[in-house]
């Protein structure tokens, strides 16, 4: 098993490399084509790189027949275009090498170009070329297959022509059984013969590549021959396929039998072999040798055999051995091709066809002679036969290989494809030996073209074709339909044998022969072809403008798969100049769609998808339109208008924007020939398209449905407050491609405002003389307000200052807004002068015309000396006006000095004081105040020469400059401030305990306060009133009050000049308070304080935790920032407590945390405290309430496990803000009756509300569970409260939690539509101070109408019938019901109120006399029965006669009117045309001739204000004629209906 393995592997390795070296060297057919002979476009191979794959077009050589119909510049046959919808091919020209045009009327080669445009721009247009070769027609005969005949002679003895003549004429097949492998090189010729074919079956073993590639290897080396049985691979092979036997195919470890002999046996084999005839060189003009014909007999085969050694004596008859020929091809070919084996028309036939069987006989043995190396090959001939045998030599090397008998196709199985206006198959190879044929009998249309040779058959002929043969075959586009859909042939092969040369060797001193044997081969060779055609339809289109109906040329609509035109079958041609466009395609699906893919300029892309159809082999048409594109043309107004304006102290910059300007009037004309797409001339050159146009609000102004062209836009008139110019301006409106809708041009005018300008001249009042310095503000005389309404400067706003030159002129810049009011006024004189303010300018800025660019305005100002005040203030330098401790700001000296020259303003009078000058002394008040007047302005200074009582002296000297504030001050005031230091000096205390101990213990706490002697007030027993006096602040942070330290020191700040007395303030439990002690600051010593002793014990002190709480759920409220102070009731003052870090602050207030609670910083001292809350936490409102709590020893706290402190805790409370809403329900409810009912709107009871939380809504304690989500109180959606509205039609829902809710109504009044519009409302926090959030809502509801519709029908057909008259008559309870359900309980009320109206139409005071009981009803205590009831007595009180029927039928009719929502008028008199004006509206029946305008009313918007005046013209013409109006018809009398319109009335009034 392993040898077989390995022997297996060795022949998959040798036939895998056969099968790779034939795909490597098998011939390639190229088709050269000629380089073009212009230089543009370039060729293919130039520009390749640049081309996309589906761009690519290959032209192959095309072979035609002489007479052929064939359209050179549309037949694409046998050009190869992969995608048609990237490529547009156009022929070129087509030539022969004389120049001359291409004809199928003769045989001849012409050179075809053509040129290739890629639909992407980008890419170039390149050009290709091929070959048309024009043959004449071959005659297609199916020729038999030729047997091979060998030639035998008999011995006719030296009768040479005899000899000859029989040669000639016995000719005996020969039936060849000898069986022999075909050597290596065989193999080799034959794979370079063959085709590439597919090597996957050869990898199918399971090897790898590299194991293939050694396996390759392996086999080049390995020995292939059997030491055994000397079988060899070869014989194998060839003995295993001649028994059907398929090595290649078995699997690893699959066994077969079969039976393989040693060729080498039969090739040695022992044969018989007779001389015969004799040939002499002599005979033939060939030389002086002779030659003798052997025949050779190997079992009943025979064959003719040749001498090759012609120096050596022939062999004579007997048996010798014979060997096959395997690397002798050349003596090989020569005894094939130099006797019949090869076939009838051989080398004598076609070069010596007169030649003799004897001399052809000699000819071929000297040429076997040199095929076979021999050296004597040409001994004994002349000249002549040593030419003629070195041609025949020649001829047989030409040849092609000994013709082999397998033959097959490069594909048998082909699918025809589209080319040009016809169908072809791709080109195929019959791969075989060339001398083998085989015979295509072609169905009826089809055409076979070897390209080979160059010819093309008849259609339906019989075409005989070679091995090698390369073809293709076409067929028209219907050979489907007209034909056959398919066509398969199988075919037998010419060549039946298999034929091989062999060599007799008879001995050293004989010559050797050669002969060939034809090996018959047991079955007979077929190929089987098969070809599927395809189906093609045409489709035609006609291509018209929408609009004219002309022809368009240039549309490209492409045919698609899909009715979305996403799958493209092919793009069709554009339409040529009547319109019409078509393509032949492959009918693959029964129904195309049509989708345009382009138009020519100016029209637009026509978007639908026509479905079409197909016909295989017919033509399907449609006709296809498009519309042409138009445009718009804006033209836009531009001018500037105030928009804004920048503001500032130095005055304002009006800030212009271009916007768009109504009423501006332009013209259009034509710019140059109008012309539409389809050629007509709409506008010629210069003439007016329109006229008058005026641009609107929006500033434009646009032209519609312009055809494209050039046009010129000329303005005639300028919008206000601009200037016209008269410009013109040009546009074109160009075509913009097929997809868009509307051309949209546009042009823009811009213009200038109309300005103002302004300005000012400055004069002295006396001297008349102009004067510079002088400065002006330019100021708004009214609210300037910009384009949109907004007030962008205020009235009286400075917009612009100005300063007069030396020539005391000054011109305005401002660019002042039109329409507007200004005034000018003096904002500052020149130096030394004061202002003119009385002297106001004002003037309005108007627009005049707009061709005015500029208003001028311009006014003169006339103007008068200034002087200086100095004022001294005396401070203390901490407290300001105050003087502290005993000192006094009384009674400073100061003195007043020139800083600088003081010069006379008026520049002539010179130095008044010169610099450092004394020029008066100022001494301070009780107020600490002094001060000069009447000085020049100028710099000066004050400087202490005297301090009062109590203070250190001011060493500084105060400057101050007298100057010019502004000409409106007459006199300059300055104020000096002098700052000093009063003297101080602090004073100390220790404190200790009082414990016998011989070291006393220091105390912490103990408090101290001092105050002023002097401020004190005495009792009657000689001691001090503390109460109302005021403590004096001891400590650095401002207190009253100081303490002890843990050391038992206490050190006051720097205490003022002054006698004060001390007091113990602070004092620890069950201990006295030392006495109080005097001390006396007189010294300047504020770093040495003054030292006393006290003996105290040490006091109690804890620090305050302040808990904040929610007082409805009791919890804390984690929201921080609530702010509390803590008010020391015993010492009358907020607690202040100072923080070091991270830097020093002193805390007033004291603020929660996210937990809701806060510690303060500090101990508090032993006392009573009140905790206040100043800002409560957010959600929550502010309590007024404040908690007291005592630090004692006595009170309960903590002590904290960490820092030891003692700790106090107090729980504050505060309750959250709540929303209160009211929602309001209204409608409309009667308000009287006169003529008809009347209606405001009122608060409605009875109605339901639901209120729902519109979002969650959570606890305003920001507690959360446990998984960190806040408590809700509720969450969306949910039903909060249920709500009826009561007798004010108002609902109220309180205590909501802050939020937002939705109101939804669920039931309403009584007799009113459902108001389903939902209303929203959010409380919000609004401050600690709104406890309660209002907010309300509003609901209003429709009344509840009726309509009546009444229809006079056919009793018996069922139509309408027209004018019938309905009276509407007299139903009490009817009438009630209806009234009811608009107007609920006020239906008895509505009753009687309209039958008073009814009446009071008929005749004045008619309802109280005739309706008694019912005109002295209560309509609103008196129930339903009662009412009906008297009505129903009154009416028969009445009797007939009197009209009831009508007045009760007006009542009806507004009835009717309620439920149809019409104004209905009773209007009639005793005219009858006035009488018959009763019609119908909307199926509603009114007695009325005013009834005509409601109709009116609603067909054409004809209003009752636009009937009014025809309304009080009929009723004037009827009061005239002395008729009643407002009488009610009795149309119990009048029963029809009168047809005349009422629009006739109408006209007569």
């Amino acid at each position: 098993m392993k040898s077989k393995y390995r022997f297996r592997r060795i022949l998959s390795g040798v036939m895998a490399a056969v099968t790779i070296l034939s795909t490597v060297i098998s011939p390639l057919t190229v088709y050269a084509s000629e380089e073009p002979k212009a230089a543009e476009p370039p060729a293919y191979e130039s520009v390749k790189d640049q081309l996309d794959e589906n761009e690519v077009v290959k032209a192959t050589d095309l072979e035609l027949e002489v007479g052929q119909d064939f359209d050179v510049s549309t037949d694409f046959t046998n050009l190869e275009i992969k995608d048609e919808s990237k490529v547009k091919v156009t022929f070129q020209k087509a030539e022969n090498d004389a120049g001359e045009s291409f004809s199928t009327s003769h045989a001849d080669t012409y050179h075809a170009v053509y040129y290739v445009e890629p639909v992407n721009q980008n890419h170039p247009v390149y050009q290709i070329g091929r070959n048309l070769i024009v043959k004449e027609p071959v005659t297609a005969a199916q020729s038999e297959p030729q047997t091979e005949q060998a030639v035998t002679e008999e011995d006719t003895g030296s009768d040479d022509e005899e000899a000859a003549s029989q040669e000639e004429t016995e000719t005996v097949p020969v039936e060849t059984e000898i069986v022999e492998p075909e050597t290596a090189e065989s193999e080799t010729e034959e794979a370079e013969r063959e085709e590439p074919e597919e090597t996957e079956s050869e990898f199918q073993d399971g090897l790898s590549e590299s194991e293939f590639d050694a396996a390759l290897e392996e086999s080049e080396t390995e020995n292939t021959t059997d030491e055994e049985s000397g079988l060899t691979l070869s014989d194998v092979l060839e003995q295993a396929g001649e028994q059907d036997i398929d090595l290649m195919a078995m699997e690893d470890g699959e066994t077969v039998s079969f039976t393989a002999v040693n060729t080498s046996t039969r090739a040695t084999q022992d044969v018989d072999v007779t001389r015969g005839a004799a040939y002499y060189y002599a005979d033939y003009g060939l030389g002086s040798y002779v030659t003798y014909k052997y025949t050779v007999k190997f079992g009943n085969v025979s064959a003719t055999a040749y001498c090759v050694q012609p120096s050596k004596a022939g062999p004579g008859d007997g048996v010798y051995k014979i060997t096959k020929l395997g690397d002798s091809k050349a003596l090989a070919k020569v005894c094939y091709y130099g006797t019949k084996a090869s076939g009838e028309n051989g080398f004598f036939s076609e070069k010596h066809p007169d030649f003799s069987a004897g001399k052809q006989f000699i000819i071929v043995h000297l040429a076997a002679s040199y095929a076979n190396n021999s050296s004597d090959a040409f001994s004994g001939t002349n000249a002549t036969g040593q030419a003629l045998a070195m041609e025949l030599y020649n001829y047989c090397m030409s040849q092609p290989e000994i013709p082999e008998v397998d033959m097959s196709f490069s594909n048998a199985d082909v699918t025809a494809y589209i080319s040009g206006n016809s169908q072809r198959t791709e080109e195929i190879t019959f791969k075989a030996s060339e001398l083998q044929t085989i015979t295509m009998k072609l169905p009826s249309g089809v055409k076979l073209h070897n390209v080979t040779t160059g010819k093309t058959s008849s259609a339906g002929a019989s075409v005989e074709i070679c091995g090698g043969t390369k073809f293709y075959l076409s067929a028209p586009l219907t050979q489907a339909v007209d034909v056959k859909g398919e066509w398969s042939v199988t075919m037998k092969g010419s060549i039946i044998k298999d034929y091989s040369a062999y060599k007799i060797t008879t001995g050293s001193e004989t010559q050797d022969l050669a002969l060939v044997f034809g090996e018959g081969v047991t079955d007979e060779k077929y190929v089987d072809f098969k070809v599927s055609w395809v189906k093609q339809a045409t489709l035609e289109i006609v291509k018209k403008d929408r609009k004219s109906n002309k022809a368009i040329a240039g549309a490209v609509y492409g045919v698609y798969s899909d009715k979305d035109g996403k799958n493209l079958i092919t793009k069709m041609p554009a339409t040529d100049a009547n319109g019409a466009s078509s393509v032949t395609i492959t009918k693959t699906q029964d129904t195309v769609y049509l989708k345009e893919i382009s138009v020519p300029n100016g029209y637009l892309l026509d978007t639908k998808a026509y479905d079409v159809k197909l016909v295989i082999g017919d033509t399907v048409k449609q006709t296809v339109t498009d519309a042409e594109q138009m445009a718009s043309l804006t033209v836009y107004k531009l001018g500037e208008v105030l928009t804004g304006a920048k503001v500032t102290d130095d005055g304002v910059s009006f800030v212009y924007t271009e916007q768009k300007q109504k009423s501006a009037v332009y013209n259009v004309y034509a710019a140059a020939d109008i012309v539409s797409a389809d050629g007509t001339v709409i506008y010629k050159k210069d003439a007016l398209v329109k006229a008058g146009l005026t641009t609107g609000d929006d500033g434009s102004v646009t032209l519609d449905n312009l055809y494209l062209g050039k046009y010129v836009v000329k303005e005639m008139q300028a919008p206000q407050n601009l200037v016209c110019t008269g410009e013109s301006q040009e546009i074109t409106l160009s075509y913009a491609g097929s997809n868009v809708e509307k051309v949209m041009g546009s042009v823009t005018f811009k213009n200038d405002r109309q300005k103002a300008s302004v300005s000012v001249y400055k004069q002295d009042k006396e001297t008349r003389k102009y004067l510079p310095g002088g400065t002006y503000g330019l100021y708004a005389g009214n609210d300037i307000k910009a384009a949109d309404g907004t007030v962008v400067v205020k009235k009286d706003t400075l917009i612009e200052k100005v300063v007069t030159g030396t020539d005391g002129k000054a011109v305005y810049q401002a660019d002042l807004p039109i329409a507007n009011s200004y005034y000018m006024k003096e904002v500052s004189a020149p130096a030394g002068y004061t202002r003119n303010s009385e002297d106001v300018y004002s003037f309005t800025f108007q627009y005049t015309t707009d061709k005015e660019a500029t208003v001028s305005f311009s006014h003169t100002f006339q103007n008068e000396r200034v002087n200086a005040k100095i004022k001294l203030v005396k401070e203390d330098s901490e407290t300001g006006k105050t003087a502290q401790g005993d000192a006094t700001l009384e009674g400073a000296v100061y003195g007043l000095y020139a800083r600088e020259d003081i010069v006379h303003p008026d520049g002539q009078t010179g130095v008044l004081y010169p610099a450092g000058t004394q020029i008066a002394t100022l001494t301070t008040d009780t107020e600490g105040n002094a001060e000069i007047a009447d000085l020049y302005l100028g710099k000066y200074y004050v400087k202490e020469l005297t301090p009062p009582v109590g203070y250190l002296a001011d060493p500084e000297e105060h400057d101050l400059e007298c100057n010019d504030e502004g000409d409106l001050v007459q006199t300059v005031e300055r104020t000096a401030t002098s700052l000093e230091d009063v003297i101080k000096q602090p004073f100390q205390v220790i404190k200790a305990a009082n414990n016998g101990k011989t070291d006393a213990d220091l105390l912490k706490g103990v408090g101290f306060s001092a105050y002023l002697e002097s401020s004190l007030k005495k009792n009657k027993d000689g001691s001090y009133d503390f109460a109302s006096a005021t403590p004096v602040v001891l400590t650095a942070d401002g207190q009253t009050e100081m303490f002890t330290d843990e050391r038992g020191y206490a050190c006051s700040i720097p205490l003022a000049y002054g006698t004060y007395i001390v007091r113990e303030t602070t004092t620890p439990h069950n201990f006295k308070p030392v006495d109080d002690f005097k001390v006396v600051i007189s010294e300047n010593n504020p770093d040495q304080p003054q030292v006393w002793r006290v003996l105290l014990d040490e006091e109690f002190e804890a620090k305050l935790k302040i808990v904040k709480k929610d007082d409805e759920t009791k919890k804390s409220v984690l929201v921080p920032n609530t702010e509390f102070k803590v008010y020391d009731l015993d010492n009358k003052k907020y607690v202040e407590q100072v923080t070091t870090y991270p830097s020093t602050t002193v805390h007033k207030s004291y603020f929660t945390d996210e937990n809701g609670y806060l510690i303060l910083p500090q101990n508090l001292a032993c006392g009573n405290y009140r905790i206040e809350e100043v800002t409560a936490p957010d959600g929550y409102t502010h309590s007024a309430n404040t908690v007291e709590i005592k630090v004692d020893s006595d009170t309960a706290y903590q002590e904290d496990p960490v820092s030891g402190d003692l700790i106090i805790e107090v729980e504050f409370e505060n309750h959250p803000a709540k929303g209160r809403l009211t929602i309001h329900k209204e409608g409309e409810v009667v308000k009287g009756f006169d003529k008809d009912f009347t209606y405001e709107e009122a608060s409605l009871a009875g109605a339901v509300f639901e209120v729902y939380a519109a979002e969650d809504i959570y606890t305003a304690d920001h507690q959360k569970d446990e998984n960190g989500n806040r408590y809700l109180e509720y969450a969306k959606d949910t039903l909060v409260a249920t709500v009826t509205t009561d007798e004010t039609g108002s609902a109220v829902v309180e205590n909501l939690p802050l939020g937002k809710y939705r109101v939804e109504e669920k039931k309403t009044p009584e007799g009113y539509t459902w108001n389903a519009k939902g209303e929203e409302v959010t409380f919000t926090y609004a401050g600690q101070d709104t406890p309660v959030v209002d907010e309300e809502v509003t609901f209003t509801n429709e009344r509840q109408k009726v309509s009546i519709t009444v229809e006079k029908q056919d009793a018996e057909t069922g139509s309408t019938v027209a004018g019938a008259t309905f009276g509407l008559y007299n139903d009490d309870e009817m009438i009630l019901d209806e009234l009811s359900g608009v107007y609920g309980e006020w239906a008895i009320s509505a009753y009687a109120g309209m039958l008073k109206t009814a009446c009071d139409a008929y005749k004045d005071g008619y309802f109280e006399e005739k309706f008694v009981l019912v005109s002295q009803m209560d309509c609103r205590s008196i129930s339903r029965e009662d009412f009906l009831k008297q009505l129903q007595d009154d009416c028969d009180t009445i009797g007939e006669g009197q009209n009831l029927g009508e007045l009760k039928s007006y009542v009806l009719l507004q009835v009717l009117n309620l439920k149809f929502g019409e104004q209905i008028y009773v209007f009639c008199s005793d005219d009858k045309n006035a009488r018959n004006g009763v019609i119908s509206i909307g199926g509603a029946r009114c007695i009325s001739v005013l009834s005509s305008f409601v109709r009116l009313k609603k067909e054409i918007s004809f209003t009752k204000e636009d009937a009014m005046p025809y309304i009080d013209s009929y009723m004037n013409t009827c009061l005239g004629k002395d008729q009643t109006a407002f009488r009610v018809q009795d149309t119990s009398k009048e029963r029809r209906m009168c047809r005349i319109p009422c629009e006739q009335g109408i006209s007569k009034a």
